[in-house]
């Protein structure tokens, strides 16, 4: 398995192309969302690395990439993935982030503006949400119900009612397996970075800044990240445009036809 140590972790990755091999492929990276992993974009990597050299990664304190014994913040990760591209000599790359992982790429985008060709936020935010996905509700949650039974809360409200079941649960045990590691005493780690995430990330007046042209792709029915959000983005940045499109929070997961197309229709845009 792949890791590249960067600043202060070992970042577990995956790079698959199968575009011409004699042509050097454009760069698309992407980053997944709070208590997920690199496999949550199954769907997605097969369709695009025929036309990108795709990477995807496991985010600091997630999956294979190394948990810290203390919290950070989305500017950390964003300077974990500068230093990724660095290692592998990347200079400028598309980025696609889902949820947590479009706050990475928002911040990522505002930091390192040279390194970014396009840019796709999808089901994400720039401020705090609205209950119950406020710190306050989800401290509540995680320190009475504990971890397992929040994933068995929240991941159905990612999902249309006629979600494929197996899909479902495949979802439930990921996350899972992700809050395995934070319990006892890694808890507060856990704790302090979803306070920094939920709580005090709040970049909406810098996103003027971000000059990179920019999708903004949200499910009609997201109840985790409501398209409200999604237009606060929109309306802030100055060269983007946003897409409704059908489905929850993951609808990436449940509708990868329909997603897949409009990321690509964006992206063969901008490479034409």
């Amino acid at each position: 398995m792949p890791k590249m140590k960067v600043n202060d972790i070992e970042m577990y990755y995956e790079m698959t192309d199968f575009t011409n091999p004699w042509e050097e492929p454009e760069t698309l990276v992407l980053i997944h969302g709070y208590s997920f992993n690199a496999k949550f974009w199954f769907p997605q990597v097969p369709v695009f690395c025929r036309e990108f050299k795709v990477i995807t990664i496991d985010n600091r304190g997630h999956g294979r990439t190394t948990i810290p014994k203390k919290g950070w913040t989305i500017k950390t990760m964003a300077s974990d993935l500068r230093a990724l591209l660095d290692k592998l000599k990347i200079d400028k790359a598309y980025l696609l982030g889902h949820s947590m992982g479009g706050c990475i790429a928002q911040q990522f985008a505002l930091n390192y503006s040279e390194r970014v060709k396009g840019l796709i936020l999808f089901s994400t935010f720039s401020q705090p949400l609205d209950p119950p996905l406020d710190w306050d509700s989800l401290k509540q949650i995680f320190t009475t119900v504990g971890l397992s039974e929040a994933v068995e809360q929240f991941a159905p409200m990612m999902f249309s009612p006629n979600v494929d079941k197996d899909l479902l649960e495949w979802t439930k045990n990921e996350m899972k397996s992700a809050g395995l590691p934070y319990i006892g005493k890694m808890l507060e780690v856990l704790l302090d970075f979803s306070e920094s995430l939920y709580s005090t990330f709040n970049i909406t007046n810098q996103l003027r800044n971000i000059r990179a042209p920019t999708l903004v792709i949200v499910g009609r029915n997201d109840v985790n990240t409501p398209p409200k959000f999604s237009e606060i983005i929109h309306k802030n940045i100055p060269n983007s445009e946003l897409v409704l499109m059908s489905g929850f929070h993951n609808c990436s997961l449940e509708y990868p036809d329909e997603f897949n197309k409009i990321v690509l229709e964006f992206l063969r845009k901008l490479k034409d």
